[in-house]
């Protein structure tokens, strides 16, 4: 009884500080976050208050929103909400609040809202420390009301578009670790979500941001679709002086695809939810660069000119690449980040962690701001995330499947790599005598470059063997030219020795 009137205290003491005016907007939430950088950041967590803390996964699993408590289900708004209980690993307590009509409202949830697997209620009626929420939207189908939006856990946020489900996570913001410390972890600790009117097709909600390092106000609009779109606002705040944070990073899985899969004793032909980081550069330039499962973790640094996008993609897209029928890789959404106005110098960068499962999220991609922030400073940035199965269309040939394996002859340090472009642009000549092959090699020698025709896909294949130098690693390039320019993306490997 203790431990539970101690939390709502602290809850009550919380909304004293929060007092909500009427009008509420961004600026609101910008104040706050420049009001709490000037004191230092103090943790709430709910562990060892909430009946929900001690819960197993599975046990966390069992209890889920009631769905006809929804938050609008009584009205006629397009979108709904559901709410989720802080316990398990979620032990980081929320404030939810709903804006109607200009005044923003702080959300309660009781026991009572909450139901098992099996439809029974839980008992009680105290109140529940939330964790996040996610939202809801007849996304597929009239009548049905699909998730398509979560928020839970740090500054985590994941989407769906139509016909996908779940798959890589999106962050408000990567904070680089430091002299060997830790990763810092900025939490979302506050939401105000704005009821949507009938005929709206976007939900705006806004954040507010606080750890050790930074606090920060972001805005979020969202449009449900083919291609779930997530406009950005964000301001921070640093409460001590901050190098390399990363401006719209993204959080995937790679455990192993056709390229990489000798180290995995795995029924599947693989698993991931991503295979390949993706930029478009200003020049023209597409980027693709496969993702891997290194030995030890891998840095990688892409461009320092502001791309007109970049992102983590799935291109895999056949059940049979992975031929797990439960995960359903081949569903999940690639996500790309479309860069707003007077976006910071910096560089994209792609930091690959090494993992033996596939529950790791062991990919990170992100923009490095190159400038620091000091204390007491600020900076904004805006930008715009897109969560689809389907990428816009490019005049390029795309980088379709990358394989790799020890050759039938030669020596076993040698690497063969068949590299497959489809050419839905049409851009690629019939005589593949009249394509140009550009293959390069940091490390090493490249032998036996050669095309050929790719009956499955019906367009080509780049063979070819490397022969690996005494570095114990090499970065691999590789484009197809016509007449001396480039028609196919540039394809990027990272080859390291394992041992």
């Amino acid at each position: 009884m203790k431990r539970q009137s101690g939390i709502l205290f602290c809850l009550m003491l919380q909304a004293a500080v929060y007092a909500q005016p009427s009008d509420f907007s961004f600026n609101d939430v910008i104040a706050q976050a420049r009001s709490n950088a000037s004191v230092p950041y103090q943790k709430i967590s709910v562990q060892q208050q909430s009946a929900f803390s001690q819960l197993t996964y599975d046990q966390y699993r069992n209890i889920r929103f009631d769905s006809s408590k929804a938050v609008w289900a009584a009205s006629d708004s397009p979108f709904r909400l559901d709410v989720f209980p802080a316990g398990f690993l979620f032990t980081t307590p929320v404030r939810i609040f709903l804006i109607e009509k200009g005044t923003a409202s702080e959300f309660h949830a009781d026991e009572d809202m909450f139901i098992n697997d099996s439809g029974k209620k839980l008992s009680g009626s105290s109140r529940i420390p939330l964790s996040g929420f996610r939202i809801r939207n007849q996304l597929n189908e009239r009548g049905v009301w699909d998730e398509f939006l979560v928020f839970q856990g740090a500054s985590y946020f994941r989407a769906a578009s139509r016909n996908s489900s779940y798959g890589l996570s999106a962050r408000g913001l990567y904070i680089q670790p430091e002299n060997g410390k830790p990763e810092e972890f900025p939490v979302f600790t506050s939401f105000w979500i704005r009821k949507p009117d009938a005929g709206d097709t976007s939900l705006v909600i806004y954040a507010l941001m606080d750890s050790d390092s930074v606090t920060g106000a972001y805005q979020f609009t969202v449009t449900p679709g083919d291609a779930t779109a997530v406009q950005v606002q964000a301001v921070v705040f640093a409460r001590r002086d901050i190098q390399g944070i990363g401006v719209a990073p993204l959080t995937s899985m790679f455990y192993f695809d056709e390229s990489n899969r000798s180290f995995a004793d795995d029924f599947r032909s693989g698993s991931h939810d991503s295979d390949g980081f993706y930029a478009v550069l200003k020049s023209g330039e597409v980027i693709w660069r496969q993702l891997m499962n290194p030995e030890q973790v891998s840095y990688a640094s892409f461009t320092s000119e502001t791309p007109q996008l970049f992102g983590l993609l799935q291109r895999a897209r056949t059940a049979d690449a992975y031929e797990d029928f439960e995960a359903q890789y081949e569903k999940r959404p690639s996500a790309w980040v479309v860069p707003g106005d007077d976006w910071p110098e910096g560089s994209a960068d792609l930091i690959e962690i090494p993992s033996d499962r596939d529950t790791d999220d062991n990919i990170v991609a992100f923009w490095k701001v190159k400038a620091n922030i000091s204390k007491e400073k600020s900076a904004a940035f805006n930008y715009t995330l897109y969560f689809s199965q389907k990428e816009e269309p490019r005049k390029l040939a795309v980088v379709s499947g990358t394989r790799s394996g020890s050759p039938a002859y030669g020596k076993k340090s040698y690497r063969v790599y068949a590299v497959d472009f489809s050419d839905e642009a049409g851009v690629l000549p019939a005589d593949l005598n009249d394509i140009g092959i550009d293959v390069q090699t940091s490390d090493g020698v490249i032998s036996g470059a050669h095309l050929e025709q790719n009956p499955v896909t019906g367009g080509v294949r780049l063979a070819f063997e490397l022969h690996p130098g005494t570095a114990g690693g090499a970065e691999l390039r590789a484009r197809l030219t016509y007449k001396g320019k480039p028609v196919s993306e540039t394809w990027l490997y990272r080859w390291s020795e394992r041992r």
